[in-house]
């Protein structure tokens, strides 16, 4: 969006997260809501390392599916096993290079 406000001669001081480019549907969970076990399908952009945490509504990590794991440029699918979580709603978050996302997972129980 920056670069679309300068073309028009607009300056100003920006204040807030940084746009992050993605590719689209970088991140598909399925089935979602869970209840036992989903799938996490994820499209990765660029090689690199990859990042893949769930978080609860308070912010807790509760989950961690890849830690700073090294892929290649393509599809790749991780398990998460909500089974042992209480129902309730849940965030996947995703980080690979520059690259970042969230999604939301519903659990089920």
């Amino acid at each position: 969006m920056y670069k679309y406000l300068e073309f028009f001669g607009i300056d100003g001081v920006w204040v807030g997260v940084d746009e992050i480019s993605l590719t689209e549907n970088m991140i598909n969970i399925f089935p979602n809501p869970v209840n036992k076990v989903a799938n996490i399908y994820v499209s990765v952009a660029e090689a690199g390392n990859l990042n893949i945490s769930v978080y609860n509504s308070t912010g807790q990590e509760v989950s961690r599916l890849a830690d700073n794991e090294s892929v290649d440029t393509g599809e790749h699918i991780f398990e998460f096993d909500a089974s042992a979580l209480s129902g309730g709603i849940y965030y996947c978050v995703f980080s690979s290079g520059d690259q970042k996302v969230s999604k939301k997972i519903v659990v089920i129980k």
